[in-house]
């Protein structure tokens, strides 16, 4: 018998206009996915010098800083990460209600220059990578 394994954000997508990589997929399973573009492919053996074939996405955003060229190969590929934000609300009555927020996609930019973002990955879960086809055909290897 066959064991379950854990997909959860473990997924290629394509559309008409962007590419959506789930967060929980390793950059080896990625290479080796068969809707994985070629031009990521050589984005990731070229700029992606953070990365390695065994750490996740969510991790690589999370290592990743301002400075670095893994982020500005992210910048120019217009990439945007879809977050879940789990958030603390104090009522006038003392009552403190937690809650997750309904998911958000923000920029790569404001994700790696948001502190808290990094600070506390549990309390903001980065969920998907999203790209745009256009960029990134005309992003030069």
């Amino acid at each position: 018998m066959k064991s379950m394994e854990y997909q959860d954000f473990k997924y290629i997508m394509n559309d008409m206009t962007r590419i959506f990589l789930g967060t929980k997929l390793t950059y080896g399973e990625a290479l080796e996915h068969d809707y994985m573009p070629f031009k990521l492919k050589a984005v990731y053996h070229s700029y992606f010098k953070m990365a390695s074939n065994d750490m996740t996405i969510a991790d690589h955003l999370l290592a990743i800083t301002p400075e670095s060229l893994d982020y500005m190969a992210l910048q120019n590929m217009g990439a945007k990460v879809k977050i879940n934000i789990w958030s603390s609300v104090t009522k006038k009555n003392g009552e403190v209600i937690e809650k997750w927020l309904p998911e958000q996609i923000i920029s790569i930019d404001q994700y790696v220059k948001e502190e808290t973002y990094h600070d506390y990955p549990e309390s903001a879960v980065v969920t998907e990578l999203i790209l745009s086809k256009m960029k990134v055909m005309t992003f030069s290897v």
